[in-house]
């Protein structure tokens, strides 16, 4: 027989329901658009990284991401 004296002392459950496994994606698209989403900078792939950005594209404090008011799509 246990004794329950010790203070703060929690009952000890299974694993499988003290925790919830949770599985996330993470998924890359390209989209054949002439600018990104959020901003207005043009897309070109196969440039170095970094090369066309703004304030937004590197998430710096202030600056709010705004949606594109409609798809534009590269010729």
């Amino acid at each position: 027989m246990r004794s329950s004296s010790r203070s703060g002392s929690r009952e000890r459950r299974p694993v499988s329901e003290a925790h919830e496994p949770v599985i996330g994606l993470e998924i890359h698209v390209q989209l054949a658009t002439a600018t990104k989403m959020f901003c207005a900078c043009e897309l070109s792939f196969g440039e170095p990284p970094n090369t066309h950005t703004c304030a937004v594209c590197l998430g710096l404090p202030g600056s709010l991401p705004v949606a594109n008011a409609g798809p534009s799509t590269s010729v």
